[in-house]
Order: C-alpha cells, then sequence, then structure tokens
C-alpha cells in the first residue's frame, strides 16, 4: 500500500521516558531494524518533550543509538508544558508533532494561526517535518495546509477502525 504521495505508511511508536532510561527496550528495536526484520522507513520513534527534560545517560544514549540506526525520531506533543527547543539545536530530529492544543482554533482564531505558524517556521527551519494532531475540520485541514504544515491526523480524515483495516504490503 503507497500513501497518496507515494511514500509508504509507516507505523508511529510513542516511547515513554522510563522505555528510553532502559537501553533493552531501544535496543531490540535498533536490533530489528539492523536485522532487516522492521524497515527503518516503516517506523518512526515519537517521544514527548518529557524525554527530553533531564535526560539521564540511558536516555540520551538510547536516543543517539536510534538516530545512529538510522530511526526517524521526532517530538510528540510539542507545545505541552515543558519546552524541548534547546534540543532542537542539540540532536538532529526528523519530525514534530503540535499538540492538538494548538490546532484546536487555527483557521478561526488569528493568534492560533499564528503559534501554530510559528512553530511550522521553527521546526522547517531545523529541517524537521511537521504533522499537525487532532484535526477536525476542513476548515483546519485548509488552513494548516496554507501555514505549511506537512501532515495532519485527526478525525477530520477518518475514526480509528478495528486492525483488520491496516492493509499489509
Amino acid at each position: 500500500m503507497i500513501g497518496k504521495d507515494g511514500v509508504p505508511p509507516w507505523v508511529a511508536i510513542n516511547v515513554s521516558p522510563r522505555s528510553m532510561e532502559h537501553p533493552r527496550v531501544v535496543r531490540r528495536l535498533v536490533d530489528a531494524v539492523k536485522d532487516g526484520e522492521v524497515p527503518k522507513d516503516r517506523i518512526k520513534v515519537e517521544l514527548t518533550e518529557h524525554s527530553f527534560l533531564g535526560a539521564l545517560p540511558g536516555s540520551e544514549a538510547s536516543l543517539l543509538s536510534l538516530m545512529a540506526a538510522g530511526v526517524p525520531v521526532g517530538i510528540d506533543d510539542f507545545g505541552t508544558g515543558y519546552s524541548a527547543m534547546a534540543y532542537l539545536q542539540r540532536y538532529d530530529l526528523d519530525f514534530m508533532k503540535i499538540d492538538r492544543s494548538f490546532v484546536a482554533n487555527v483557521g478561526q482564531a488569528e493568534r492560533a494561526d499564528a503559534v501554530v505558524t510559528a512553530i511550522v517556521d521553527l521546526a522547517h527551519a531545523h529541517g524537521m517535518r511537521v504533522t499537525a494532531e487532532g484535526v477536525e475540520t476542513t476548515r483546519q485541514a485548509r488552513r494548516l495546509r496554507e501555514i505549511g504544515c506537512d501532515y495532519a491526523q485527526g478525525f477530520h480524515f477518518g475514526r480509528p477502525g478495528p486492525p483488520g483495516r491496516i492493509v499489509r504490503s
């Protein structure tokens, strides 16, 4: 199965801060990529901003291990409480997901548009692709496209479904 943009779909794996501290968790994923069990272009690892705060040595080693294996790594729920901006310069991350709380009023409130535009511009300046979470209306989707957001997800595009709807390619 190929997406509309010609790219095969991927699976996003949310890795908790606690899991990042345990090298075995990340090592299993890295080994699966290196052994060819999991193509690195078919997965993405999502870390919350909390994963970067006060990162323990094990967490940083795990992050660097994922990056060295070529696994795309990015920030999930960007803007929810703690700032990961210092880490944007420290690590070469692949993507950023804008939290739904910022997306909710896009297309209907100038301030919301300004904040999301700033986040998209910030991510693009660091070479990251951007996904807006929680898109529920055509107005939001249209405005996010105008702003330059690369991807969007939410009920506007589809509701969760049973596992049988996933097509194996």
